[in-house]
């Protein structure tokens, strides 16, 4: 492993400690309707890098996963 990449593993190791810190701040709601917002955009995403018309499944699977992470997540802090 070069000086290089070892300078990017720990870049990328810090990045996700800050984003881990930052998401750690988030209510339930606001958790859930990230992880969907997230999830529904790579969806879509990955359906105009195909060509298809992904658009109805990538708005169903992101506000399904939004309600059901919002129903059963019971991890962390994000009881409100």
């Amino acid at each position: 492993m070069t000086a290089y990449q070892k300078c990017v593993m720990i870049d990328m190791i810090a990045m996700y400690h800050r984003l881990d810190q930052w998401v750690e701040g988030f209510s339930r709601l606001g958790y859930a309707v990230l992880l969907g917002t997230t999830c529904c955009m790579l969806l879509f995403t990955i359906g105009v890098l195909l060509g298809e018309s992904w658009a109805f499944e990538a708005v169903g699977m992101g506000s399904s996963i939004a309600v059901f992470n919002y129903a059963f997540h019971t991890a962390g802090d994000r009881s409100q």
